[in-house]
């Protein structure tokens, strides 16, 4: 069997717009879990604790950092200042 370049993988696995929005959607979801660890991690708490500040269980903030998609933006201010951050939001232009 003759070994596949990763960027030839890749072609045949984008080959649709609906898998590229895809990726698309996982990127995006990937970078929010990377902020709520950072948040978490600059804090310096645990997860008992910060859902003891959210006044949540440990299970709701462990299934909130492993899959952020359709997270409300009041829920992620919560989290932020829980952490003792703020978050700001900016635009980006195709």
């Amino acid at each position: 069997m003759k070994p596949v370049e990763m960027n030839d993988l890749k072609g045949q696995m984008l080959n649709t717009e609906e898998a590229r929005e895809g990726l698309k959607e996982a990127d995006r979801n990937l970078a929010i879990v990377e902020l709520l660890h950072e948040m978490r991690a600059h804090a310096n708490i645990n997860r008992a604790e910060l859902a003891r500040r959210l006044n949540v269980t440990p299970s709701t903030v462990t299934q909130l950092e492993t899959n952020p998609g359709g997270v409300k933006l009041t829920t992620l201010d919560r989290y932020a200042a829980a952490c003792g951050v703020k978050i700001s939001i900016g635009i980006q232009y195709d």
